[in-house]
């Protein structure tokens, strides 16, 4: 800390003067501590994620798909036609998860992110663009895009490819521990999350 530091002096909190006088201070560095880190972000992944799960419920439940196997007489003497049944519906489900998460991109936030009050945005604290926004929701989501893209061109590259990526956006996703507090996909498109009340408005 600068000895020249005096609490009397700091402009108010929230002005450009603040946030030059801090850096002023601190470095660029003081800026990492409005990021949200590991703990809350996981929080809202946890919600979305059971958001999910009983969209993709409901999506079984109306596409019939548990009552045309219940039905079956032998269902391991058809193995390959639930096979298929199951690969429309988790279809449906994966096109329905990429409209739910597209929130992201309309409101800088999931519904997750929303009901824990954090919000996407730009690496210095400002309100991300809609072209960050955009990138880092296709970043962050090519696994469930190439796995929709292989199974209507029946291209099983796309399924190992994705399979691939969902391991390193997984892998990419801890690096929120570390004191950037950004996942891969956020150092790749220069996003942080904040708390919306954090988020700079100038």
């Amino acid at each position: 800390m600068n000895d020249n530091y005096n609490l009397t002096n700091v402009p108010q909190e929230g002005t450009q003067e603040h946030d030059e006088y801090m850096r002023s201070q601190f470095g660029d560095d003081y800026e990492l501590g409005y990021r949200v880190g590991f703990g809350r972000r996981f929080s809202a992944f946890i919600i979305d994620f059971i958001l999910n799960a009983i969209i993709g419920v409901i999506i079984m439940l109306t596409t019939g798909v548990f009552s045309d196997i219940l039905q079956m007489e032998n269902p391991f003497n058809n193995i390959e036609e639930i096979r298929l049944m199951m690969q429309d519906s988790s279809l449906i489900a994966v096109v329905v998860g990429l409209i739910y998460y597209s929130t992201e991109v309309l409101l800088g936030a999931s519904i997750g992110k929303l009901f824990l009050s954090i919000k996407i945005a730009s690496s210095d604290r400002s309100e991300a663009s809609t072209s960050q926004l955009l990138n880092r929701y296709l970043l962050k989501h090519s696994n469930s895009i190439l796995s929709v893209l292989g199974i209507l061109l029946s291209i099983n590259l796309f399924q190992g490819l994705s399979s691939i990526i969902i391991l390193i956006i997984v892998i990419g996703f801890f690096f929120t521990l570390g004191s950037k507090r950004q996942a891969l996909h956020d150092m790749v498109t220069n996003t942080a999350v904040y708390y919306k009340e954090n988020i700079k408005n100038y």
